[in-house]
């Protein structure tokens, strides 16, 4: 290996990963560092320590140039660019720095630079959209009633007062059916890239792939179907019921979304209450079936580390800085016009 060569390496890694050294060496290695401008000694130094957190597998100059496509692709696509399988089919990375789950799969993209560990998945960005409009309804529902309780206290009775009230019980009902609409996806998602990913990982006969690959199942089939390849040995007999709940809460609240025939529009005419309601099922029902899921095609394993251990709980809860952002505007609002109101409502009095 070359010096240039090593340098560079180390010059592409730090382009890419930028965060994964500290303050502290920037400064050790020039005047200059916050400019991105680094000798070619303190990077020669440097390799011997990168080159065994992130292993070149095939010729460095030849990594080198792969990596190098990575780093323009940043300037041009921008970030997310890189797929983990493409990045790992030239470098074998020890897990040292935590950059990626253990179980990442091998078409989930990569963030680089200032989004090192952000790594995505569609599933996990399903999930994320889901339980945040979860999150908003719920928190929406709380706020309505709050709303409520004080314009009642104040006898607000008029048009504005009942434009206000089923404004904010569509908003409440619109953020329910989204969160459905996005649960459903999530679990169609994450079923696919299981199969997509262990399709990629082991040589299967051709039965077992062509079964992987059919995604024109239905869900419950695809679901039996793509643990069955990757685990035998399973239990799914002892889930019966929650397999069957699947179709019937498909059939009676997510198609009522877009399908027109009579058995399927009465659900659109769903209350906040009944709205809120069948969300709180759907969520507790994809819960459960992705948990079973992962058990079931893994037994062995731990949950999966790029879902965040498929803890819906708790990765709701850290929905509330996006909501913040939304809620806290909306409300102020919501009740800076309610005072304005007010106020107008007494001088016509007086």
């Amino acid at each position: 290996m070359s010096i240039e060569q090593k340098t560079l390496f180390n010059k592409l890694i730090l382009e890419l990963f930028s965060g994964i050294y500290t303050k502290e060496d920037y400064q050790k290695a020039n005047a200059t560092y916050l400019a991105g401008e680094f000798s070619d000694e303190w990077l020669l130094k440097k390799f011997d320590e990168t080159s065994k957190i992130f292993r070149p597998k095939i010729e460095l100059e030849e990594t080198n140039k792969i990596l190098l496509s990575f780093a323009e692709a940043l300037s041009k696509i921008g970030n997310f660019n890189t797929t983990y399988g493409e990045f790992t089919d030239v470098i074998e990375y020890s897990g040292d720095l935590r950059l990626f789950a253990k179980d990442l799969p091998l078409h989930a993209r990569i963030g680089f630079r200032q989004l090192i560990r952000r790594n995505i998945t569609e599933e996990y960005l399903l999930l994320e959209d889901a339980l945040y409009y979860h999150a908003l309804a719920k928190h929406s529902l709380d706020e309505f009633n709050s709303l409520i309780t004080t314009l009642k206290k104040e006898s607000y009775g008029d048009t504005k007062f009942a434009e206000l009230f089923q404004t904010q019980r569509m908003n409440i009902i619109t953020y329910c059916r989204t969160s459905i609409n996005l649960l459903f996806r999530f679990l169609e998602s994450f079923v696919n890239s299981v199969a997509v990913n262990y399709l990629k990982l082991n040589e299967l006969d051709e039965d077992k792939k062509k079964i992987l690959e059919n995604t024109s199942a239905s869900m419950v089939d695809r679901y039996r179907d793509v643990i069955e390849v990757i685990n035998p040995e399973h239990n799914l007999k002892e889930y019966t019921d929650i397999l069957e709940a699947y179709p019937k809460f498909y059939n009676s609240i997510y198609l009522s979304l877009f399908r027109y025939e009579e058995e399927y529009r009465q659900t659109l005419l769903y209350s906040d209450e009944s709205w809120m309601k069948a969300m709180m099922g759907i969520y507790n029902l994809i819960k459960g079936l992705s948990i079973i899921f992962w058990q079931e095609c893994f037994p062995n394993s731990g949950m999966p580390e790029y879902l965040n251990g498929l803890d819906f709980d708790k990765l709701e809860n850290s929905m509330g800085y996006r909501m913040s952002a939304v809620q806290n505007k909306r409300f102020a609002h919501v009740k800076q016009n309610f005072k304005k109101d007010k106020k107008k409502r007494k001088k016509k009095r007086v």
